[in-house]
């Protein structure tokens, strides 16, 4: 199975955010365990890099980023994903972004806090409760 994940499922591990924080931080094991595929934009890996500079310290900062690279398959941001986000329907281009990596990764579940900014998704949008109820239930 293969799983998008948005920036913010991944920010809850990076910074310990609770209440969300045990809820990623599963899905996350998952894809570390290879139960899962776990897919993120590259730009995620850049954001997350600097959302961090201020709450993590300098040594810490890359041995993280080296650790979810280990676990989570970085998607590029190509040309034709670019411009479909560009012309989609989209109100946060940021989300069409993500939405259009996701898709170009064959995602069965983008996984989002936020998933009433993916209203207009051709794919199932979900958050990361209930997407530990979805992967549970095909067990």
């Amino acid at each position: 199975m293969n799983i998008y994940l948005d920036t913010n499922v991944i920010l809850d591990v990076v910074l310990i955010r609770h209440p969300f924080f045990s809820d990623a931080q599963k899905i996350l094991e998952w894809c570390e365990e290879k139960c899962i595929c776990g897919y993120t934009s590259v730009l995620s890996f850049s954001n997350i890099a600097y959302i961090q500079r201020s709450r993590t310290p300098p040594r810490d900062r890359i041995p993280k980023l080296i650790a979810l690279r280990s676990i989570i398959t970085p998607v590029d941001v190509t040309t034709d994903i670019l411009d479909q986000a560009l012309y989609s329907n989209f109100k946060d281009f940021k989300d069409a972004i993500q939405y259009f990596c996701a898709r170009s990764c064959s995602a069965d579940y983008l996984v989002t806090h936020n998933t009433e900014d993916f209203a207009s998704a051709e794919m199932a949008v979900v958050t990361p409760e209930d997407f530990l109820s979805i992967y549970h239930s095909l067990q």
